[in-house]
């Protein structure tokens, strides 16, 4: 107790009572120690107090109010009577002697109750409140919301007077923000004002002046936050005083709030409501009204606007006449002269609108909404204010409204860089919401540009900027998280290490972007492993969990991310400190998150993840099952439409300990529609694969069908990434195959067939970036193809178990998008598998044996001309893994003999290998298959030659099946070349390209020829081979030799000439094959180039240059993807090339020889001609060894 204050307050009432001295009871000086002896004696304001009444400073401030009472008129002095009264009770309990006469006469004839604490304290603050009134005390205002508050706290939930409480604290709140324009003490004014009028159960007056109250006080929130939620609170307000009592003023406030709105979202049914009110109120008006001018004018300019937007006349003529009444209301003097002022300029500026319409026929577009600073201020802050509370409210619309709010500011004529940030900043956090609740792709990129000019507009010292910063790098690390470009990565980790810099530890956003840099460091480490990004993930991730407290509802995630850097750590050390620090973090966040927590689901899966390492560290199964169990939890709290779902199934199929439970979730993974598209694709691939090795062919056959059929397609185009090529690497190889054998496995030959060409054509496609289904629809049907492209880029993107996720009815829009195509004009077979008949088509022109490698069987699919079926010859020898080892040991000899420095002894070592892998390719394939299809014997002179296509998968691919055989001894038909002409196709729909493009006679040829380029050894073969094509076809050959050979001139040339010869250098990438390209005169000359070039009459292309066919291992897959079969895939009909390069003339001999054959005339048969060039150079000593002749290749129809 403050001694000297109680010590005031004695001697200013005993001045009082002796001198007086009226001034000494009624200052603020009295009231506010009295205050303040209260508020330090609020635990003993009850005679039951714990520790006893403090009876000197109840009587001391009773009797002060008392005096109060005594000297003030009635209105002022009520409230200090009932303070003293309040006292009194109390003092009376503990000596009446203290109560003044004249009340205790009273308190005789009818014992009053004991006031409580809590209206003691609410009687001391409503006598400050009131004389702030009078004496606008910054310190009066202070105490009585002390005193207030105090109140509350100690009022029961139950009690009566607590909703008159509740809102008189909020009154007391307002008031002290308006003394010192406090915004967080008139947002709590707001909430209580709120509370108190919601729970108020008295007549319709006051509550119809509490919820006027309510509604003004959240038009000034509004006014300082610019956030929709609080006029849209201010309108709910003001339509309950509306119904408490429907007067003048509640109408009129209904109206402005309306029009309010209307002012910054344009939606006529606002403008429709505000006309209603404000008209409301104009006939509750009698012509004296004070308020009836503003209300008529307000409802003239309302009128007048319905007339701009509906271009009505007749609504603005009635517009004009309402503002004439208003004016005569003014006239009559029922209003302020200001108000005169603004209503005659309303009605000024009416009649002008009028006038010109009349004359000129043109209404102005609107007068609600003009174009001006202040406006477009407004709506970004309302935009931002929109994003901001997302959060709590969770509708999608809200995010539409604040793009559109800030794409009208950011239309404004007059913008200054302040608004313009704002309204970027707010698109931005807008754009990133709608990907992680819609999963579409190009939103990050309208976010990430947003983002990057609300940051180059911001000053450097702009409080906002480190906000600003920190969207960016968030926008742009999930984008990386989505495309897997690092330079998003890179851009992310500056904008978010920016942020951090201009923020102090103690700002309300340090922990939260510390958080986010943290995961951006963490992300950049997985990709270069980099151990001191790691050490500055860990530092930045605990930095965030330890400047957070545990009821944060941040807590939680913050843990997480630091124990995903702590298991990295783990990861690259191998310590196990390191594990459990893990475990113990991602536990914490666990006990952070209840079932209510945002991030329930999300921290019981991280713990999974790391119990699941610990596991495979100790092999201990309690902590697999743990694991388990935390998955079963997560998928439990995950909506059943929730993208995410798929993924938490697949890692939960991976720690269960039953492999029943494993098959199950897999399918579940496979089957969960909403789920993205890679996701539901490794799980179908799974429960394919253990359904196969348990022996359940038909569940087997239909995960293959599934992953094939139905998600393969929805991957998206385009050109592909780093992490995209990564991505396919890990889901092309074995799928197509494995999917055949397991069709054959279950005796569906024809479905295996189906499923292997089209799981290869989609590969193929994806690899080399080839025209598809998606460009002939985007050409024929650009508006379904864009609606296509954008749902399949949701369904494909690929954000993990962090992201936020929604994603509803994503797979529901696509497959009846899908349905709509098919039903247009020449696409009913849009991403369907080939039909049977089409396969079959393929061997029209002679069989074609598909040989499919899988991990579980190898098979010879054989179609035959005239056959319905499909013939399978099973290969029973040949494993996926002795292939594989035969072709890496095949590549090394060839890379010996292409050497020139390879001494002999080295050079015989080198044609064993290749002879012994023609001999193994002979027993174990080529013959069987011969036999199989009743090619048991050599073709005798003259006969004509039977014709077979390979189109061997796996890396059978890089093998040369067609020189197969026992070339060391003298028998006929011992080897492929003697019972066959071979040819290759890549796929077979690549056999059914037609030959009506060749007209008669020699072809036009276009021969490309570079002796010498940069960066490449000389290739003195190129210029004999162009000679020979002059000495062949003369003025038919179009030759573009040395300087001459440059991209553009080719490309030009290429639509005219049906044959293309390249006596030029290669290169081929195995990782990145449409990377591959010629080198021609003057740089590169890009597959995808040849692809794009009018290719409707190429016919042939012949490829002596080097590294054009390429057995090499690709990290693309488990099948080398060829230069010369995707120039065939690219446009060309057949393609001549060479699978390996030797420095002999066996080239030149062989070009001389195929050329020869087609420069006739007579025929055109690239293939037949190749096969006889081949045999001939086998029979020349100089060339006998297979490495020489072996290596040239014919791919495609013959």
């Amino acid at each position: 107790m403050d001694g000297q204050a109680l010590a005031r307050v004695r001697d200013r009432v005993r001045s009082h009572a002796s001198g007086g001295q009226q001034d000494a009871v009624l200052g603020s000086a009295a009231l506010l120690d009295a205050a303040q002896l209260v508020l330090d004696a609020v635990d003993r304001l009850s005679a039951d107090a714990p520790a006893g009444l403090a009876v000197p400073v109840a009587h001391a401030v009773a009797n002060l109010h008392w005096a109060r009472w005594s000297l003030l008129p009635e209105d002022r002095g009520a409230a200090d009577f009932h303070t003293a009264f309040c006292l009194f009770t109390v003092l009376r309990a503990a000596d009446p002697r203290m109560v003044p006469a004249a009340l205790a006469r009273s308190f005789a004839a009818q014992p009053p109750e004991q006031q409580p604490p809590h209206e003691i304290l609410h009687a001391v603050g409503a006598v400050l409140a009131g004389e702030y009134g009078h004496d606008p005390d910054e310190d009066l205002a202070l105490y009585a919301t002390v005193l207030f508050g105090q109140a509350v706290k100690l009022v029961p939930a139950s009690d009566p007077a607590r909703p008159v409480l509740l809102f008189d604290f909020g009154l007391a709140l307002r008031r002290l923000a308006d003394h010192t324009g406090d915004e967080d003490s008139l947002r709590a004014a707001a909430e209580y004002l709120w509370q108190g009028a919601s729970a108020l159960r008295t007549d319709p007056a006051r509550i119809a002046a509490a919820w006027a109250e309510v509604g003004d006080t959240l038009n000034l929130v509004f006014d300082s936050t610019k956030r929709l939620s609080h006029l849209d609170g201010a309108l709910a307000a003001h339509r309950a005083a509306v119904a408490a009592v429907p007067d003048v003023a509640a109408h009129a406030r209904v109206g402005a709030d309306l029009w309010r709105r209307y002012q910054l979202t344009a939606r006529p049914d606002l403008l429709e409501g505000a006309a209603a009110a404000f008209l409301a109120a104009a006939r509750l008006a009698p012509d004296t009204h004070p308020l009836r001018p503003g209300v008529l004018s307000s409802l003239a300019t309302a009128l007048l606007e319905r007339g701009a937007i509906t271009r009505d006349l007749a609504l603005v003529a009635e517009a004009v006449a309402v503002a004439e009444a208003a004016v005569t209301s003014v006239t009559a003097g029922t209003a302020k002269h200001h108000d005169g002022i603004a209503v005659a300029d309303n009605l000024v500026a009416l009649h002008e609108i009028l006038a010109r319409a009349r004359r000129d026929g043109v209404l102005p577009e609107s007068v609600a909404r003009p174009d001006n600073a202040d406006l477009a201020g407004d709506r970004a802050a309302a935009a931002d204010g929109l994003v901001r509370d997302f959060g709590r409210a969770g509708d999608p619309a809200d995010l539409d409204l604040a793009v559109q709010l800030a794409d009208w500011a950011l239309g404004a004529p007059v913008l200054d860089t302040a608004t313009a940030a704002v309204a970027l900043g707010a698109i931005a956090r807008a754009d990133l919401m709608r990907f992680q609740l819609f999963g579409d792709p190009a939103e990050l990129d309208t976010a990430a540009g947003a983002a990057k000019r609300a940051v180059d507009l911001s000053r450097p010292d702009a409080p906002e900027r480190a906000d600003r910063l920190a969207t960016l790098g968030s926008v742009l690390r999930t984008r990386f998280e989505v495309v897997g470009d690092l330079r998003d990565l890179d851009a992310a980790l500056a904008a978010l290490a920016a942020a951090v810099g201009s923020l102090r530890q103690g700002h309300p956003a340090y922990a939260e972007v510390r958080s986010a840099h943290g995961a951006a460091l963490l992300a950049r480490f997985a990709v270069s492993r980099e151990p001191a990004l790691l050490a500055s993930a860990l530092a930045a991730t605990g930095a965030a969990v330890g400047a957070t407290s545990a009821d944060d509802p941040a807590y939680a995630s913050f843990l997480t991310r630091h124990g995903r850097a702590l298991a990295a750590r783990f990861e690259q050390t191998g310590e196990p400190a390191q594990l459990a620090a893990a475990v113990a973090a991602q536990a914490a966040a666990v006990e952070a998150s209840p079932p209510t927590h945002p991030e329930h689901a999300m921290t019981r899966w991280s713990l999974a993840a790391v119990l699941r390492s610990r596991w495979q560290l100790t092999g201990d199964p309690a902590d697999r099952d743990r694991a388990a169990a935390l998955l079963g939890d997560a998928l439990a709290a995950l909506p059943a439409d929730d993208p995410r779902r798929g993924l938490a199934l697949t890692e939960l199929a991976d720690t269960v300990a039953d492999p029943a439970e494993s098959i199950a979730a897999y399918r579940a993974a496979a089957w969960c529609a909403p789920a993205f598209t890679r996701v539901r694709l490794t799980a179908a691939r799974r429960y394919g694969e253990l359904s196969l090795a348990r022996g359940d062919h038909a569940a087997a056959l239909a995960g293959y069908r599934l992953a094939i059929q139905d998600l393969l397609p929805r991957l998206v185009d385009g050109r592909p990434t780093e992490d995209s090529r990564r991505r396919d690497a890990e889901t092309f190889p074995w799928l197509a195959s494995d999917a055949a054998a397991a069709a054959i496995a279950a005796g569906e030959p024809e479905e295996g067939l189906r499923l292997l060409e089209q799981g290869r054509s989609i590969r193929w496609a994806r690899a080399l970036e080839l025209r598809g289904e998606h460009e002939d629809l985007r050409a024929a049907h650009p508006a379904q193809a864009a609606r296509f492209a954008e749902v399949r880029a949701a369904l494909s993107a690929e954000v993990g178990r962090v992201a936020s996720a929604a994603g509803r009815g994503r797979a529901g829009r696509h497959d009846r998008l899908l349905a709509e195509i098919r039903e247009l004009p020449g696409f009913a077979g849009f991403l369907r598998p080939p039909s049977s008949d089409r396969l079959r088509a393929a061997a029209s022109g002679g069989p074609v044996a598909v040989v499919n490698l899988s991990r579980q069987r190898c098979d010879a699919l054989l179609l035959v001309p005239g056959r319905a079926d499909v013939l399978v010859c099973p290969l029973p020898e040949v494993t996926a893994q002795d292939v594989a080892h035969r072709s890496g040991e095949f590549a090394g000899a060839l890379r010996l003999l292409g050497a020139p420095d390879t001494d002999q002894a080295a050079r015989t070592k080198g044609e064993d290998v290749v002879l012994s892998t023609l001999e193994w390719l002979w027993d174990e394939i080529a013959e069987p298959v011969l036999t199989e299809l009743g090619l048991c014997a050599a073709v005798e002179d003259g006969a004509e030659w039977p014709r077979l296509r390979w189109c061997p998968t796996g890396p059978l691919a890089a093998l040369p099946l067609h020189a197969a055989g026992r070339h060391g001894v003298d028998q006929d038909g011992a080897w492929v070349g003697d019972r066959v002409v071979s040819s290759y196709a890549p796929t077979l729909t690549a056999l059914l390209r037609k030959d009506s493009r060749r007209s008669d006679g020699p072809p036009r040829v276009l021969g490309v020829g570079l002796a010498h380029t940069r960066g490449g050894p000389p290739l003195a073969s190129a210029q004999a081979e162009l000679a020979a094509l002059r000495e062949l076809f003369g003025a038919r050959v179009a030759p573009l030799v040395g300087s001459r050979a440059t991209r553009s001139a080719i490309l030009a040339a290429l639509p005219n000439h049906p044959v293309a010869h390249f006596a030029c250098h290669g290169r081929h990438d195995p990782d990145d094959p449409a990377a591959a390209h010629l080198v021609v005169h003057d740089g590169p000359l890009p597959l995808r180039d040849l692809a794009g070039a009018d290719l409707t009459s190429a016919e042939l292309a012949f490829l002596s240059a080097c590294d054009t066919v390429d057995g090499r291992p690709s990290t693309f897959g488990d099948e080398p993807i060829h230069f010369a079969a995707a120039c065939q895939l690219a446009g060309y009909r057949q393609v001549v090339g060479a699978l390996w390069h030797l420095a002999d003339e066996s080239g030149p001999i062989l070009t001389r020889e195929v050329y020869a054959s087609l420069a006739d005339g007579a025929s055109f048969d690239p293939a037949l001609a190749l096969h006889l060039a081949v045999r001939g150079l086998r029979r020349d000593d100089r060339f006998a060894a297979p490495s020489h002749w072996a290596r040239f290749v014919h791919i495609g129809p013959s």
